[in-house]
């Protein structure tokens, strides 16, 4: 017997591939269009179950940009102190630095009764909360002197006590700090920055963009009493 699709058919059919075309890119989070389309929005992972009970302590943040004709977008989960030490304390710096710049009596502290520490010297860290931070370019640009194609990639770093190496990688689709060997294999490459006092405590993790007169314009990471500028410039 002769099988017949009638309209409703096709409607069904077409409304399950469309239906099947949002649930991945909601749950996958980055899109399935490139840059030169559209660049964002900044969309939260929703394979994450605290993504669909609301449970995020950490919000998630983006910073607009542009170098020339280039528009780029950085998205970031911003993570707060909450009187936490963030950072190790460098060589130079002693436990009276990290006391004058958090609230001690709710810092939680490990066994031995020395106070957390949020990201570790020498350990791969995804640059805020959450999914990875992803920048998105609909051009070329160099970043930290990395050249980079129109695209989307993730940063992480890799902090230490005089400098940081930035990592950029293309993959996306990856939790925040599950930075595996197929994340590290798709690298695009990596630079080193330095340190740089923030001046005042920052209680949240932020990225800003600073066009700094006569200067290089950079993208400003900034959280606790630290600093890191990575100059971005047109190709």
């Amino acid at each position: 017997m002769k099988r017949i699709f009638r309209p409703w058919h096709w409607a069904g059919l077409t409304a399950l591939f469309l239906l099947g075309l949002l649930m991945a890119v909601l749950l996958r989070g980055p899109y399935l269009w490139p840059t030169t389309v559209a660049l964002g929005p900044c969309l939260p992972d929703y394979s994450s179950p605290s993504t669909w009970r609301g449970e995020r302590a950490s919000p998630l943040l983006s910073t607009a940009f542009n170098v020339g004709d280039v528009r780029g977008l950085v998205c970031y989960g911003s993570p707060s102190a909450r009187g936490r030490q963030v950072f190790e304390a460098a060589p130079s710096e002693t436990a009276d630095t990290w006391a004058a710049t958090a609230t001690t009596d709710t810092t939680t502290t490990s066994d031995a009764g020395a106070p957390s520490i949020l990201v570790r010297n020498g350990a791969l860290w995804r640059l805020g909360a959450n999914e990875p931070t992803r920048l998105f370019i609909d051009g070329p640009i160099l970043l930290g002197g990395l050249p980079l194609d129109a695209g989307r990639y993730s940063l992480y770093a890799r902090p230490d006590s005089a400098e940081w190496t930035i990592f950029v990688s293309a993959s996306t689709n990856h939790w925040g700090n599950t930075i595996t060997p197929p994340v590290r294999a798709r690298e695009v490459g990596s630079f080193h920055v330095p340190i740089l006092p923030s001046g005042t405590f920052v209680e949240s993790f932020s990225v800003t963009y600073s066009e700094p007169p006569g200067d290089t314009p950079a993208l400003v990471f900034e959280w606790a009493d630290r600093q890191i500028l990575i100059p971005v410039e047109g190709l």
